[in-house]
């Protein structure tokens, strides 16, 4: 029985709500402790024993009883032949009781996230370079512990938090930089860092990559809809030069194919180079010049960030990129 739990000695705060024209009870001023007291007490129809049960004193319980009394307008346990009997009007509040106490155990109780059967769908924005290096290990990891789970990947088109902020997604993949929505957490997965990558074929494979022939060389950059690069031209205007940019694509994957056979160059992060480079035989080279490390993260919603369910595949994700 419900009423069993209650030797834990339960605490239920007070319900802050003014509801004073119902049934002419404020219930700003109803301490639910008084209701589990009653529930007990109208089992167990016998003070002390109700008290043992609740882990107060008999004075204490007698208290209760009273202002319980007051409170419902009726005796409630009244001396028969054998011992306390109920009166009608417990009786008849008994079973409602018990539901009502059930029902509010159940808020303060979060259903228990089973992965092996869960059937939902998660939603990530993120831009390919995001889906490249973290999503295929996050789709291995997930397939064992969450079969039935479905993952959508939702194309970022801006560097804001519209889709965080309006439900759209679950999680964002994002480099991280000081300013974060108030509204929104962040978790840092792992750090990068930029390298040029040429085809195999390219006048520059063998040799040394220098700031001359990085600016002589025409280069073909990814855009999509974020502005692309951002360190690198930032860090070239200091020194006041400028690269050649002859080609911008959307599409960073598809944009390493178009390396081949032209003398193009192509700054990006190693982590999708390390990918990449070797289905197109492309050549790694050091930057002729220092750039700070780029910070690859997560954001989610603030009202997600204690959710089990949210939080379970967060942990995936940050599990998949310790295994990239």
């Amino acid at each position: 029985m419900i009423a069993k739990r209650y030797r834990a000695n339960i605490v239920i705060r007070k319900i802050d709500i003014s509801y004073t024209n119902m049934h002419h009870i404020n219930l700003r001023t109803l301490d639910l402790n008084l209701l589990v007291a009653l529930d007990v007490l109208l089992e167990e129809k016998h003070i002390t024993q109700a008290a043992e049960r609740l882990n107060l004193s008999q004075s204490a319980m007698s208290h209760i009883f009273s202002r319980l009394r007051e409170a419902l307008n009726d005796d409630l346990l009244v001396r028969g032949q054998f011992g306390y009997e109920k009166t009608q009007r417990a009786d008849e509040i008994e079973a409602p009781l018990k539901d009502a106490l059930q029902q509010i155990q159940l808020i303060y109780k979060e259903k228990k996230f089973e992965p092996k059967v869960f059937e939902g769908s998660f939603n990530i924005s993120t831009l390919g370079y995001g889906e490249a290096v973290i999503v295929p290990q996050l789709m291995k990891l997930l397939s064992r512990s969450a079969p039935k789970a479905q993952v959508n990947i939702v194309h970022r088109p801006d560097s804001t938090f519209s889709k965080i902020l309006s439900g759209e997604v679950d999680v964002m993949f994002s480099a991280l930089f000081d300013s974060l929505h108030k509204s929104c957490r962040n978790q840092l997965l792992f750090e990068d860092q930029y390298i040029c990558v040429v085809h195999k074929d390219h006048p520059l494979a063998t040799e040394e990559l220098t700031l001359k022939k990085y600016l002589e060389y025409p280069h073909s950059i990814t855009n999509s809809g974020v502005v692309a690069n951002t360190p690198i031209d930032n860090i070239l205007k200091a020194q006041g030069k400028k690269r050649k940019i002859l080609k911008r694509s959307s599409h960073l994957l598809a944009s390493f194919l178009a390396l081949k056979g032209t003398q193009l160059l192509q700054t990006v992060p190693e982590r999708i180079s390390k990918y990449v480079s070797p289905q197109y035989d492309l050549v790694e080279k050091e930057l002729p010049f220092e750039v700070e490390k780029i910070r690859f993260g997560q954001i989610w919603h603030a009202k997600n960030h204690n959710n089990e369910v949210h939080r379970w595949f967060r942990d995936k994700i940050f599990e998949a990129v310790g295994d990239t």
